[in-house]
């Protein structure tokens, strides 16, 4: 497998630990989420698996806040629902970009698809 096949491997675990870990409180903490990531994908250093974690953790708590922030008031809805369209989510990826930009673009947009469900949808 290749180094960046591997790498995308871990940051998808970790992304799907992190909304565990946040959303529905698993794993009693980061040390038991740690295990869990490390048991999904193993072969890396320790320090990757809590640098990952802890990244992805930040982009978690950073989406919550962006969400709050990042509201649009739009003319055309017809519905008093919520609706994912309610939220600016290019500003909120742009937000959560600062954190590492450029990396793990990806999962940062399906941490933050979630936690408009979570904290916003639901």
């Amino acid at each position: 497998m290749k180094r960046a096949d591997a790498e995308q491997i871990l940051l998808d675990a970790c992304a799907d630990v992190v909304i565990r870990l946040k959303d529905y409180g698993s794993y009693g903490g980061e040390a038991g989420a740690l295990t869990a990531l490390r048991r999904r994908v193993p072969g890396h250093p320790p320090e990757r698996y809590r640098t990952v974690l802890r990244l992805l953790g930040d982009v978690h708590d950073r989406a919550v806040e962006a969400i709050g922030q990042h509201r649009i008031r739009r003319s055309d809805k017809r519905s008093r629902f919520a609706e994912v369209e309610d939220i600016d989510t290019a500003a909120c990826l742009a937000e959560l970009d600062e954190l590492a930009p450029g990396f793990a673009v990806p999962q940062k947009r399906v941490i933050l698809m979630r936690v408009i469900y979570w904290h916003y949808l639901r």
